[in-house]
């Protein structure tokens, strides 16, 4: 899946910068949900953000260890590391979830080895898992094509021509029976298994609306300055949810 793939790692210095962000636009948040929130504190929370110099894609390419990840620290790195470039690679719920998250996991690779994760987070109290079957494979003329016409900068001084020939290569015979080769295989296999993904997905989505999202005991979802959260009573206490 992603054995020959490397990731990008940030630098302390990168991690602190990052860490400020995050803070900034947490605590920016709290006071929006509170209502206190001023004109003041929005300008001088963005005025932050500007001089932290941080260097966005290498962010959310890099693997985001989630915090107290503890003996799922192994599993929730291979998971991350299913997120395709771009979309950001963190799990943005707390470590109740993190076995429903790696049972989830597991199950979806049984199914399907090679799936690929596009979100995992928190969302309205209850955990949010978007995934789905890989995409179909290049066409073996494809995969010939760039060997002999390596795809050159994006919008280099030799990118129109490469398009050109490109344009034409999709134009031919041999790619429209390459195409339909992997694709309609992609396409069974595809509808075969997205009742199954729903059917996993859902049911664990479903446990975390009754499992804490702190510590993992049972928990129900509340409210508070219209944020919810699914929390068993101890937590809901300990953090004002009550």
């Amino acid at each position: 899946m992603t054995e020959d793939k490397t990731f990008p790692v940030l630098t302390e210095i990168e991690q602190m910068r990052w860490d400020a962000a995050c803070s900034g636009i947490g605590a920016l948040g709290n006071e929006a949900a509170q209502g206190t929130i001023s004109e003041e504190t929005i300008e001088g929370t963005f005025n932050q953000l500007g001089q932290l110099q941080i260097d966005i894609p290498k962010v959310i390419n890099s693997i985001h260890i989630p915090k107290h990840a503890g003996q799922y620290e192994a599993a929730l790195i291979a998971i991350l590391k299913r997120i395709p470039d771009g979309w950001g690679r963190w799990i943005s719920c707390d470590p109740g979830w993190y076995p429903i998250i790696v049972d989830l996991d597991a199950a979806l690779a049984s199914l399907c080895p090679d799936y690929v994760v596009l979100q995992i987070k928190e969302k309205y109290g209850t955990l949010r898992y978007y995934a789905e079957p890989p995409s179909y494979p290049d066409p073996a003329c494809d995969i010939a094509f760039e060997a002999e016409h390596p795809r050159p900068e994006f919008h280099g001084p030799d990118w129109q021509a490469w398009v050109d020939l490109w344009d034409a290569h999709c134009e031919t015979e041999e790619h429209d029976a390459g195409f339909a080769a992997v694709y309609e295989p992609w396409v069974v296999m595809r509808d075969a298994l997205e009742p199954q993904f729903d059917e996993l997905i859902n049911a664990a989505e479903k446990k975390s609306a009754i499992t804490c999202e702190l510590c993992g005991q049972p928990g129900t979802i509340r409210s508070r300055y219209g944020w919810c959260k699914t929390l068993c009573t101890t937590c809901a206490e300990r953090g004002g949810w009550l």
